[in-house]
């Protein structure tokens, strides 16, 4: 599908930012060699689901002609209720400021699965959108009276309720205000109903990454360092362009981290882990990332059938593809392929004597 299609986009602008022709000299050839450091470039591929469940969410609108977004959905940091009330606002024709976002209270907001499996976005953020389409559709019934017009006839902008291609306008305060209240709810549809067109089959969402890395590999002590990352991802729509890069961001760190620094070591005898703190446990700081400058972000936006105007969730992509291509460029800066275990300079020094390079 559409996921796939976007691949080939996403692997040819990776190339390009990452200068992959100039860079690359075939396999087991360095970039460069500079006494016991050699550098190299890498590639790898990513994919995960874009996660799809059932959720219910709820949209009161005020008497003020703002709107409460009710969702059971939880913010973990990653700006889920950000996007929900950018996607209410857009629906029902108010600004960002004029939504009220109640998160994941068990008291007062209805079920969702919650975020999790990449599915914050396709799943409870779409039952927002749902939910304010049902808040809108009764905002233009009561308004259509007043404006003598259809419902069909009418749309939701800057705060008002417009008979299309006219001046006519009433604001949406003023139906708030003399109906008392106006509520509109929704419930995701199920999976099963979101079919291909053509071929009739369910579509399932993924997101797809590639990423190139260029690190540097001391021979002699075995030290690696990512000196550049470039890396793209396909994420439907980008609802917060500024928030799709930094949750990029994060999986880069994470990823290099998971392979770079963060080792667990447990005694093989007792299975005690030797290092159960953040002082032993080393975790990724700045200094084991690239400069801002030469970490490279690139998004395509291929909207899906799934979430909020075309948007889907892509968070866990960055992480798949970022150890495979580091993996990659130390192949191609050795010769040495090291297929499991942790890249601490102590284990790449082994798999270096076990295979020896090519000069």
């Amino acid at each position: 599908g559409q996921e796939i299609d976007s691949l080939p986009e996403i692997i040819h602008k990776c190339a390009e930012a990452a200068e992959w022709k100039a860079r690359w000299k075939g396999w087991r050839t360095p970039i460069s060699v500079n006494g016991p450091r050699r550098r190299g470039i890498g590639a790898a591929l990513g994919m995960h689901v874009s996660g799809y469940s059932p959720s219910s969410a709820i949209v009161k609108m005020n008497q003020d002609g703002g709107a409460t977004v009710l969702t059971g959905a939880v913010e973990i940091g990653q700006g889920y209720g950000t996007i929900v009330a950018q996607i209410a606002a857009e629906t029902l024709g108010l600004r960002y400021e004029d939504v009220n976002v109640v998160l994941a209270d068990t008291a007062a907001a209805p079920a969702a699965r919650g975020n999790v499996g990449t599915m914050g976005t396709s799943s409870a953020a779409r039952a927002v959108q749902l939910a304010a389409e049902d808040a809108r559709k009764k905002l233009f019934e009561l308004a259509a009276g007043r404006l003598k017009a259809s419902p069909d006839q009418l749309e939701a902008k800057d705060r008002q309720i417009w008979i299309k291609g006219t001046d006519s306008r009433i604001p949406i305060a003023d139906i708030c205000l003399t109906n008392w209240q106006v509520t509109g709810s929704a419930n995701n549809p199920p999976g099963s109903s979101i079919r291909d067109e053509k071929t009739g089959r369910v579509i399932r969402a993924y997101a797809v990454a590639c990423t190139i890395t260029e690190v540097e590999v001391d021979v002699e002590t075995g030290k690696i360092e990512v000196l550049k990352i470039t890396s793209g991802h396909d994420c439907g729509r980008a609802i917060n362009p500024i928030m799709v890069e930094n949750q990029i961001d994060l999986g880069l760190v994470m990823a290099n981290g998971w392979v770079h620094t963060e080792e667990y070591v447990i005694d093989p005898k007792t299975g005690v882990v030797l290092n159960p703190n953040l002082l032993d446990y080393k975790l990724t700081t700045f200094l084991d990332m690239p400069q801002s400058k030469d970490v490279i972000k690139i998004v395509a936006e291929r909207p899906c059938a799934w979430g909020p105007y075309g948007a889907k969730g892509f968070s866990e992509t960055a992480v798949t593809a970022e150890g495979p291509a580091i993996v990659n460029a130390i192949y191609n800066a050795t010769g040495v392929r090291i297929y499991s275990g942790f890249l601490s300079a102590a284990n790449v020094l082994k798999a270096l004597k076990q295979q020896p390079f090519a000069e």
